[in-house]
């Protein structure tokens, strides 16, 4: 996706509605304003150090879900992501799809997860984020911060501006 974030999507059969009433009930969501993605819903679930964004959106049989973060974050948040992809794919009993260019590394990896064999899920995601944010590392620094994935574009991409209001 894009150069600032990592993103990997969740397919169900649930509806819409019914995995943005999870998430806010369950996980703690708050919903974001965000009028550029006028057929998603679009929700935050953050901790003192981290800050994930996901889209909810319809599909012609269910939902898909993306869930995302800013590279900048500390390497702290990669078992954080994990365990909240983990969570939503057995919540919602969906297909995960690491979203991204890059591969794993490990020889067990894959890209693609059903929510009933999990189990080389957080290695080939884990893989994965290291080396996009190595890539990351490469063109912006190693500067950690907790930003949204639109904060981090604008600090660290389009050289220190604030975002549009």
């Amino acid at each position: 996706m894009g150069v600032e974030e990592f993103t990997v999507r969740i397919e169900s059969s649930w509806s819409p509605d019914q995995v943005i009433s999870s998430l806010l009930k369950e996980r703690g969501a708050t919903v974001v304003e965000c009028p550029h993605l006028p057929a998603y819903t679009v929700l935050r679930i953050e901790d003192s150090l981290h800050i994930f964004e996901v889209e909810v959106g319809p599909r012609p049989s269910g939902v898909s879900v993306a869930i995302r973060f800013a590279l900048c974050h500390p390497s702290s948040v990669d078992d954080t992501y994990v365990d909240h992809i983990e969570w939503m794919a057995r919540r919602f009993s969906g297909r995960v799809k690491i979203a991204e260019d890059v591969t794993p590394r490990n020889p067990n990896g894959a890209m693609e997860f059903n929510s009933s064999a999990l189990q080389h899920l957080r290695i080939s995601v884990v893989d994965c984020v290291r080396e996009k944010r190595q890539l990351w590392q490469n063109d912006f620094g190693t500067t950690a911060a907790r930003l949204t994935c639109d904060e981090s574009l604008w600090r660290f991409v389009m050289g220190g501006q604030d975002p549009p209001s």
